[in-house]
């Protein structure tokens, strides 16, 4: 279990199915980051909490990614939103 994964269990009153699919969609938001050289090795290399919120709104204003989410229901920026928190909580304790 990762360090995401586990605060999310014990932070938040999510069902272990949306966890399982947080976990997915911040995986799949890592690898186009990664792929767009947005990032090089991750979400973990941003240091700040206004740099990931600033990269989410860069991640998505490209359409392909916006449109997604939209088809989803909005998971995809709900799970970034979700380790925004993760790392906010993360640097205050």
């Amino acid at each position: 279990m990762n360090e995401f994964e586990q605060w999310m269990e014990l932070n938040t009153d999510l069902s272990t199915k949306s966890i399982k699919n947080y976990l997915q969609g911040i995986k799949t938001i890592e690898e186009e980051l990664i792929a767009k050289n947005m990032v090089q090795l991750g979400l973990k290399e941003i240091k700040t909490v206004k740099e990931l919120e600033q990269l989410k709104i860069e991640y998505f204003d490209i359409s392909e990614f916006k449109d997604r989410d939209v088809r989803g229901n909005g998971m995809y920026s709900a799970a970034f939103n979700k380790y925004i928190s993760y790392r906010d909580n993360k640097t205050t304790n």
